[in-house]
């Protein structure tokens, strides 16, 4: 969903426990005349104790910054979030995954101090 509503998403996460992990993201977005680029960090913890980690339902934070460019008015935003989220993610192969997941943010920009809470929902693969 987050494609449809221009935002794209590319990260790795790396082990750093048994059964927690930490992602590192690039993010971007392109909708009408905005675009900006941005990071995101994300932790997450797996229920399940398996020899297999990064699998399973999770729960975690994130935060992410993106740097939004106003084309029209050439004027620049930018956007702070933190975030819990909840998903299952399943390995299809040995480098490839597919995660179903929800979450609750808050987000602050720039513009005249916005705040706002957020939801997500989705499916992500990779």
């Amino acid at each position: 969903l987050r494609v449809a509503f221009g935002l794209s998403k590319l990260g790795i996460e790396f082990a750093r426990k048994k059964n927690q992990s930490t992602t590192v993201a690039a993010l971007y977005f392109s909708k009408s005349n905005i675009q900006g680029i941005g990071i995101g960090l994300e932790e997450r913890f797996y229920f399940k104790s398996s020899d297999s980690s990064l699998r399973g339902f999770y729960a975690g934070p994130s935060i992410g910054y993106i740097q939004l460019k106003e084309n029209y008015y050439d004027e620049i935003y930018e956007v702070f979030s933190i975030a819990g989220k909840f998903g299952h993610q399943w390995f299809i192969s040995k480098h490839l995954t597919t995660d179903l997941f929800s979450g609750l943010g808050f987000l602050v920009g720039s513009e005249t101090n916005t705040a706002q809470l957020s939801f997500d929902i989705g499916l992500s693969s990779g």
